[in-house]
């Protein structure tokens, strides 16, 4: 033992000695426990790029409303007519700003943008400080020209007035190209989008204004002079605060927010684990150095003070690199959040480039606080090491037999408490008390695991007595003797493995689900979306009558389901509502009610009377039900429907109110469609379903699916929104790892007396592998049994709880059997495989060394 010198230095050097010093000799440890943070962190910052890049262009979406009193838009998501925007002109002392947004592919980068048309004149009065102000003169030239303003994310440099061009890529529009008159600045407008004025708008993205931005140029007259247009909108037109549409935007993701945020939060709490073990066999590797600086003068406090500092150092720098894998991880995964947020909400999302610092902060935090508090209570434990219990054996583990039919009662009552809270308590909209539930149950199962353990252990030596199996006789004693630490491996592999499979259970049970409902929808041969859905299974374009009239005529065609959506604002939030032709609907289909439902009578009240069925989402989110009557506003005033029935969807967590399609024109005025479902005699062969539905529309471009290339898209999708669970897994593999190997290591480490003794009376190094093995093999199957027993409740309760509280679906409970076992398996062969690491740390223990002392 190094002298310390005085007081000043005496921390510092001890902090090195005792705190620095053995991460960096230890190096594949600290690596590990490193890398056991940076994946529950990497999980963690990925979620929140997403999440906060798909904010940010919902916020994109909404430019210039900062300088607008008011916006005017289309209840439905329709286009506003052009003699509105002509009528509300004539209202005195206001300046209407028309847009149309929309999304456009720079080529050949491929890259998707955001694309607005405006009238580029009035711009000035909504956004102050543009560059239009002072160039007048190149606005004739977007007027003459296909000709635009980018944002300068687009370029590398500055563009050149007169000599940059560009290409884009529109829906409706084929690759042109297009002038570029200036880069617009950074601090006014989104870095990923491109302006155009509104007459090459129209030319590029279709006719039609999407929404129009009022300012009054008196603000004290802006109540009289809202109130004066008002009287110039149709009823299908709303006017309201635009910072209020992009609040009700943001609203619809939140759920999705809160619930992958917590699932990726799931992950760092696994990681804890792996802390734990690192923090507790680095107690145990130096509790003579720990006695010693005791006897020295160093405080409780102290000691705690420098174990804390260790796990701060590691969570620390294994946060600095879950931020960086983070960062790499969401630009491979934005594109399953973006297909996501497009299907279950309808938004239209795209991925600027911000700056990623401002979402660092707390995923740091989570992994240094994680870590610190992981590490609390073994540096807790070795603060109360003395100068002479640091020479003997055994004494913590009398000390945490104490008071362990206490804790676990109070896990048991923790057990109870999370599943009653789980099932019982509602907090609002968010599943709050639901994840409540979940921690209260996985600590109330850590603080019965070391009774179960002990429980299970005891029954393995005098089973293997009557044997003489000896050395797995041995490592059962071991284990017996050392049960708190036992327990601490146990909870790791058990948790970890819980809440996988319960994660899993999820996933396999909504999959199976959105299987059935997939397979009893998609009924029709061919499916048929407009030429510039291509690529894309969510689209909202549409198939205009002329071309519904022309496919009907196609040879060997039995029917044409056609349907129809519209986005509809109803209780100040956004949801959707659909036209369907319920008689095909009603034959073709196998829609799912909720209980207590006759088919006949729904098709008898919807194919007669004002009667419209909703789907589960949309009866959770506004809390209707059958019989209530929802009031629809439309072009020719308000219509009342009633609920007939409440049925089981899946394709947006949103919700969809469904009338029959006799209603679409009078109350709209359009007869076109989104989809087609095509039905065929069965004689037709598919070459020539084809070629007559190519011959009908006499050349015009349409995409063409087949009922299972469909049923593929939308699974895949499913399956790249919960690819975060197969990472939680591989988090899960490796803290088992970790958790045996660190355990094992303190054990071999505490009995190096007693594996000296073993070895001077003749033990050789196949009986110490097989001691040694059978620790591990025991501590994987107590730990892998209780996982799968803690995994059950953990997947009832996201089945039943969490899924229904946040989405409003029912999912059927299927049990993943095959999916489960092969979990089992690769965590019982990656904890035995662990045992090979303290093995080898075993077998460098001189037989003669400690011999002297007995």
């Amino acid at each position: 033992m190094r002298e310390y010198g005085t007081a000043k230095f005496r921390m510092l050097r001890v902090v090195w000695d005792l705190t620095v010093k053995p991460l960096c000799q230890d190096r594949r440890r600290s690596t590990l426990s490193v890398l056991g943070i940076a994946l529950g962190i990497t999980l963690i910052f990925s979620v929140d790029l997403s999440i906060g890049r798909a904010r940010d262009s919902i916020h994109g979406n909404g430019l210039f409303v900062e300088g607008a009193d008011a916006e005017i838009t289309s209840r439905f998501g329709r286009s506003i007519p052009e003699a509105v925007y002509a009528s509300a002109l004539q209202v005195p002392g206001v300046v209407l700003l028309p847009l149309k947004v929309g999304t456009a592919r720079l080529v050949p980068e491929g890259k998707e943008v955001l694309f607005i048309a405006t009238d580029l004149v009035k711009l000035p009065y909504f956004v102050d400080g543009t560059p239009f102000e002072e160039a007048r003169e190149t606005l004739m030239d977007s007027l003459r020209a296909p000709s635009v303003y980018v944002g300068s994310g687009l370029v590398k440099g500055k563009f050149e007035d007169s000599a940059s061009w560009t290409r884009l890529e529109g829906p409706r529009s084929p690759p042109q190209r297009v002038k570029v008159l200036g880069v617009l600045p950074a601090s006014l407008f989104s870095r990923q989008m491109v302006l155009a004025d509104l007459s090459y708008g129209e030319r590029f993205m279709g006719p039609g204004i999407d929404r129009i931005l009022v300012r009054a140029l008196d603000p004290g007259k802006k109540a009289s002079l809202v109130e004066a247009l008002e009287a110039h909108l149709t009823p299908d037109l709303s006017l309201a605060s635009p910072q209020e549409r992009i609040l009700r935007t943001e609203d619809v993701i939140r759920s999705f927010d809160f619930n992958l945020q917590a699932l990726s939060y799931m992950a760092l709490l696994i990681g804890m684990f792996l802390v734990y073990n690192t923090i507790f066999v680095s107690t145990v590797r130096r509790r003579t150095e720990i006695g010693i600086l005791r006897a020295l003068g160093l405080t409780r406090r102290e000691v705690t003070g420098l174990f804390v500092l260790e796990a701060a150092i590691i969570g620390t720098l294994g946060s600095f690199l879950g931020v960086f894998l983070g960062a790499v991880v969401s630009s491979i995964s934005d594109h399953g959040v973006t297909a996501t947020l497009r299907s279950l909400y309808g938004l239209q999302i795209l991925t600027p480039d911000g700056a990623l610092f401002r979402w660092v902060p707390v995923p740091l935090g989570s992994g240094i606080l994680g870590s610190v508090v992981a590490s609390v209570g073994p540096a807790y434990e070795a603060s109360w090491i003395s100068p002479a219990e640091s020479m003997r054996e055994g004494t913590r583990e009398s000390r945490a037999k104490t008071g362990e039919g206490l804790r676990c009662a109070t896990g048991m009552l923790l057990i109870l408490s999370g599943l009653w809270m789980a099932f019982s308590v509602h907090l609002g909209r968010f599943p709050i008390a639901g994840f409540g539930g979940l921690l209260m149950l996985i600590v109330g199962y850590v603080l019965t695991v070391p009774w179960i353990t002990r429980a299970v252990v005891r029954k393995v030596p005098s089973w293997l007595s009557r044997r003489r199996v000896v050395e797995v006789h041995f490592g059962a004693r071991n284990l017996l003797s050392s049960t708190g630490r036992t327990a601490m491996a146990v909870s790791a592999i058990a948790v970890s493995l819980g809440c996988t499979l319960g994660m899993l259970m999820l996933v396999h049970s909504f999959r199976m689900t959105v299987e059935e409902w997939v397979d009893g929808n998609l009924s029709a041969d061919i499916y048929v979306k407009a030429e510039s859905c291509r690529g894309r299974v969510f689209c909202d374009e549409v198939l205009d009558e002329q071309t519904i009239e022309r496919l009907r005529k196609v040879p060997g065609l039995r029917d044409v389901y056609a349907f129809r959506t519209f986005e509809f604002e109803f209780k100040r939030q956004k949801t959707h509502i659909g036209f369907s032709d319920v008689k095909l609907l009603h034959r073709y289909s196998r829609l799912r009610y909720l209980e207590g439902v006759d088919p006949e009578r729904v098709f008898k009240e919807m194919t007669e009377g004002p009667y419209a069925l909703v789907t589960e989402p949309f009866a959770h989110r506004f809390n209707i039900a059958a019989g209530d009557t929802i009031k629809v506003p439309t072009v020719s005033g308000e219509k009342s429907f009633t609920v007939s029935a409440v049925f089981l969807d899946y394709s947006t967590e949103l919700g969809y109110m469904i009338l029959d399609r006799r209603f679409l024109k009078p109350l709209f005025g359009v007869n076109d469609a989104h989809t087609l479902g095509l039905y065929f005699d069965p004689s037709i062969s598919a070459d020539q379903r084809v070629q007559g539905i190519r011959n009908a529309l006499g050349g015009k471009d349409v995409v063409l699916f087949k009922a299972d290339e469909l049923r593929a898209a939308v699974l895949a999708i499913f399956d790249r929104t919960f690819a975060i669970t197969r990472a939680i897994y591989a988090i899960a593999l490796v803290i088992a790892l970790m958790a045996v190997a660190n355990t094992l290591f303190a054990l071999v480490m505490d009995r190096r007396r007693e594996i000296s003794v073993l070895r001077y009376l003749g033990m050789d190094r196949r009986q110490l592998f097989r001691m040694v093995f059978s620790e591990s093999s025991l501590i994987a199957l107590i730990g892998s049994v209780s996982g799968g027993l803690l995994g059950v409740p953990i997947g009832v309760v996201l089945i039943y709880v969490i899924n229904r509280q946040s989405f409003g679906w029912s999912v059927d409970f299927y049990l993943p059997a095959l999916s489960m076992a092969g979990m089992f398996l690769g965590m019982l062969l990656v904890t035995a495989a662990s045992s090979w690491f303290p093995f080898r740390l075993a077998a460098q223990i001189s037989p003669s060394r400690h011999i002297s002392h007995e």
